[in-house]
This record gives C-alpha cells, sequence and structure tokens, in this order.
C-alpha cells in the first residue's frame, strides 16, 4: 500500500536571549546542511584501515561554523565567528546544542552510519 508523506517546507527559526539581544537560529536548507557536514569531513579522525570515523582531529571552528551558518541578529545579518568566539565558552556550547537539534545534524550522522 502506498502512504502519501507530507513534508514541510518552511524552515524552522527559535529566538534566543544574549544578555538582552535577540537573535534567531534558523534552520538549514538541505545545501547548508550538506555544506557543514562536508566542512565537517577534513577535521574528522580516520581509521587507516577501516576508515571509520574515530573522532575529530581538530575541534577548531566546530561549533561557531554551524553557528556562523544558521545564527542572524536582530537586522537579520549572520553573526559573524569573531563575536561568537568572544562568548564564554558554555554559551556558545548551549547555542551549538539548539543549532544541532534544530538542523537535525545527529540524524544526519546515524543515518550515514558516522556516529
Amino acid at each position: 500500500m502506498n502512504e502519501e508523506h507530507t513534508f514541510r517546507v518552511d524552515l524552522k527559526a527559535t529566538p534566543v536571549d544574549l544578555g538582552g539581544q535577540t537573535f534567531t537560529i534558523k534552520e538549514l536548507t538541505g545545501a547548508q546542511r550538506d555544506e557543514y557536514l562536508n566542512k565537517n569531513l577534513g577535521r574528522m579522525r580516520l581509521d587507516p584501515i577501516t576508515g571509520e570515523a574515530k573522532g575529530f582531529k581538530d575541534y577548531k571552528g566546530l561549533h561557531t561554523d554551524l553557528l556562523c551558518m544558521c545564527m542572524y541578529d536582530a537586522e537579520g545579518k549572520v553573526v559573524s565567528k569573531k563575536n561568537l568566539e568572544q562568548l564564554p565558552a558554555a554559551t556558545v556550547g548551549g547555542l551549538f546544542k539548539l543549532a544541532n537539534d534544530l538542523n537535525a545534524l545527529e540524524e544526519t550522522e546515524e543515518e550515514t552510519g558516522n556516529d
């Protein structure tokens, strides 16, 4: 039996308050998500025998690279990497988790077998 599936075409967004200023974290498009994932492939440490990912060899920009693609200020401008890098580590980590969840990036890794 063929079931009909319905998917949304609008991008999700969630407001974030940082020190009294409002920002928005938006869902990436499919092309943006693929760009982010491809960028992360270069950070991966691979097992020389199996080729399986064994973690990251370079963490620099891991969180801010995603946020620079999906976090916007009140004027609708993407937040700069420089500004994000000046925030407390715990704040950047929390924003990254929110962006990661909003963009279903963990699901993408599971689908491709890259845990």
